[in-house]
C-alpha cells in the first residue's frame, strides 16, 4: 500500500484541470496544477510529490524533459507517473515501469484508491518489507539480521540453490546477493532470478569481498541493480537498500493498482454487454408474446367460427326431423356436444396462453374474501343445481392481480362442484399465515384425488373421468401457471371428511 497525498497535475485543458482538481481534492490530496509541461518544470523543484498526472500533449516539447525530470528525483521521493494519453498502445510501452499510462482522466482516482489498497499477494502490501540475504558465512548473515532485523524481516539462504526456492514460497522485496557462494556463482544466480519474468525487477544487490570492476560490470551486466563491497559503510548500505525497497514497492503498487483498474474496466465492460443482451431478450421475448397472444386470439376466433356453425346447423337438422329414430337422435345430440366441447376448449386453451395470467406487473393488495364471494357468486347457477354449500371463513389479505385470483377460486370451485359425491357438495374455504406468503385451503366432500394422481392433474389435459364429465383438463394447470409466476406452490391433499383440501400460497401484503 502506497499513501498518495499531493499530486501534480499538468493538463492544457482548463475543463480537466477543474474537474480532476476538484475529485482528488474531494479524495482528500493536496494538488498543484499547471497549464503546461514547461511551466511545471519552472517550478516543480519547488514541491515534494507523491503522484504525478500528466497529459502527453504532442503540441507540448516539455513533456519527455518534465518525465525525465521526475524519475531521476532522489530515491527517497518515490513517485508514480500517470501519463494521459488517449493512444496508449501506439507509441510502445512506457519509457520506465513508474509509469502507467492511462486513456481517460477518470481513471486517476480509480488508480488512485487501487494505489492505496494493499494486495494480500503481493509483497508490496506487507507491513515490512522482507530481504533476502544469501551468503555462505553464518557469522556474516548474522552481522547482516542484526544490522537490517530493525527496519525489515530479513530470510536467509547458504546457498544459490535455494534462493528461488526461498521466493516463491516467501516473497521478498530485495536481495543482498554474495558474488561467491559454495555451489554457484552469484552472477549466475543473478541471471537465474531476472529469467523469472514475476522477478524482473525486484533490486539484487552483489556482495563481493574486492573492489573488481571486472566483476561489477559482470554483475549489472547479469541484472543486478546495485553493488556493495563487504565491511564498507553500514550506513551506506542501509541507505541504498533502502532506497531499492521503496522503488520496488512503489512500482508494484503501481502495477497492482494499473491491474486492479484494467481489471475493473473489463468487470464493468462485461456488465455491460451482458445488460445489453439481457435487454434485448427482453424485447424480443416481449415481442414474440404479444405475437403469440394475437396469433392465439386469431385462432381462436376462426376455429370457433365453423364449430359454431355446425352446432347451429345440427341444431336445425334435429329440430326438423321429426321422423329420426331414437338412435338417429342420440347421434344428433353427441354430434352437437362434441362441438360445444371443442369450442369450450378452444375459449380454454387461448385463456391458458395469454400472458396476463403471468403478468405480476398489476399485483397489489387485495381484499381475498371479496374476491373469494365473487368467484363463488359467478357459480350461482351450478351452485343452485348441485344444492351446494360453500362456506367462506375469514381469510388474509394477500398481494395478487384480483383477477389472477378469482380465475384460481373458480376453478378449484368449479372441480369441487363436478366431481361431487352422491351428497350434495360442501365446500369451504379458508386461509392460514404462512411466513411471508398466505396458504388457502379449499376442502370438499367429493370424490377425491387418489394419491399417485395428485401431481398429473396439474399437468395440462389431464383428466381422472372419462366425458361422463365435462371438461378439458386446462383449469388446474392455468391455476398452477398463475400461482409459480407469484413465487406460489399448489397441491391437493386427502380432505378431512373424505373428498379433497385443495391449497395454493399467494405473497402476503407486507407489514407496514
Amino acid at each position: 500500500m502506497v499513501t498518495v497525498g499531493h499530486v501534480l497535475l499538468v493538463d492544457a485543458s482548463t475543463t480537466v484541470r477543474a474537474r480532476l482538481t476538484q475529485s482528488l481534492v474531494e479524495e482528500g490530496l493536496a494538488v498543484t496544477a499547471f497549464t503546461s509541461a514547461q511551466e511545471a518544470l519552472n517550478h516543480v523543484d519547488e514541491w515534494s510529490f507523491d503522484l504525478a498526472v500528466i497529459d502527453r500533449n504532442p503540441h507540448d516539447a516539455a513533456v519527455e524533459p518534465l518525465l525525465t525530470m521526475l524519475l531521476e528525483r532522489p530515491e527517497e521521493e518515490p513517485m508514480h507517473l500517470l501519463l494521459l494519453d488517449p493512444s496508449p498502445m501506439g507509441d510502445g510501452p512506457p519509457m520506465d515501469v513508474r509509469i502507467t499510462r492511462i486513456t481517460d482522466p477518470d481513471e486517476v482516482i480509480t488508480f488512485i484508491q487501487s494505489l492505496q489498497q494493499p494486495r494480500p499477494d503481493s509483497p508490496s502490501a506487507a507491513s515490512r518489507a522482507r530481504v533476502l540475504v544469501v551468503d555462505d558465512s553464518p557469522t556474516f548473515r548474522s552481522s547482516m539480521r542484526s544490522l537490517l532485523s530493525e527496519r525489515w524481516d530479513v530470510v536467509e539462504a547458504d546457498l544459490g540453490g535455494r534462493v528461488l526456492p526461498l521466493m516463491r514460497s516467501s516473497p521478498v522485496h530485495a536481495i543482498l546477493l554474495d558474488h561467491e557462494l559454495p555451489d554457484r556463482l552469484g552472477i549466475e544466480v543473478c541471471r537465474d532470478i531476472r529469467r523469472v519474468p514475476e522477478y524482473a525487477t525486484i533490486p539484487i544487490i552483489m556482495l563481493t569481498a574486492t573492489d573488481s570492476e571486472e566483476n561489477t560490470l559482470k554483475a549489472f551486466a547479469a541484472g543486478a541493480d546495485d553493488y556493495v563491497i563487504k565491511g564498507g559503510n553500514d550506513v551506506v548500505l542501509l541507505a541504498r537498500l533502502g532506497s531499492h525497497i521503496r522503488r520496488y514497492r512503489s512500482e508494484m503498487a503501481a502495477r497492482n493498482a494499473y491491474a486492479s483498474l484494467r481489471q475493473s474496466e473489463a468487470d464493468a465492460y462485461a456488465r455491460k454487454e451482458l445488460l445489453a443482451v439481457v435487454q434485448l431478450k427482453s424485447q424480443e421475448l416481449m415481442r414474440v408474446n404479444d405475437e403469440l397472444d394475437r396469433f392465439a386470439a386469431l385462432a381462436s376466433h376462426d376455429i370457433q367460427a365453423p364449430l359454431r356453425t355446425i352446432t347451429s346447423y345440427l341444431g336445425m337438422i334435429q329440430a326438423r326431423s321429426k321422423d329420426l329414430d331414437p338412435a338417429m337422435r342420440s347421434f344428433f345430440t353427441r354430434a352437437m356436444k362434441s362441438s360445444e366441447d371443442a369450442c369450450r376448449l378452444v375459449d380454454n386453451l387461448l385463456q391458458y396462453a395469454r400472458s396476463g395470467w403471468t403478468d405480476t406487473t398489476k399485483d397489489a393488495p387485495c381484499d381475498s374474501i371479496l374476491i373469494a364471494r365473487e368467484a363463488a357468486d359467478s357459480l350461482a347457477t351450478q351452485v343452485e343445481k348441485t344444492a351446494a354449500q360453500i362456506a367462506i371463513g375469514s381469510l388474509d389479505p394477500v398481494v395478487c392481480d384480483p383477477i389472477c385470483l378469482k380465475q384460481v377460486f373458480e376453478n378449484i370451485i368449479t372441480n369441487a362442484l363436478k366431481y361431487r359425491s352422491e351428497a350434495p357438495p360442501r365446500i369451504q374455504i379458508g386461509s392460514q399465515a404462512d411466513g411471508r406468503m398466505v396458504r388457502f385451503i379449499i376442502t370438499d366432500n367429493g370424490v377425491g384425488v387418489p394419491a399417485e394422481h395428485r401431481q398429473r392433474i396439474f399437468q395440462m389435459f389431464q383428466r381422472l373421468y372419462g366425458s361422463e364429465i365435462p371438461g378439458t383438463g386446462i383449469g388446474l394447470s392455468l391455476c398452477k401457471k398463475i400461482i409459480t409466476c407469484r413465487g406460489g406452490t399448489l397441491g391437493v391433499d386427502p380432505g378431512p371428511e373424505g373428498g379433497s383440501s385443495f391449497w395454493f400460497t399467494v405473497p402476503a401484503v407486507p407489514a407496514a
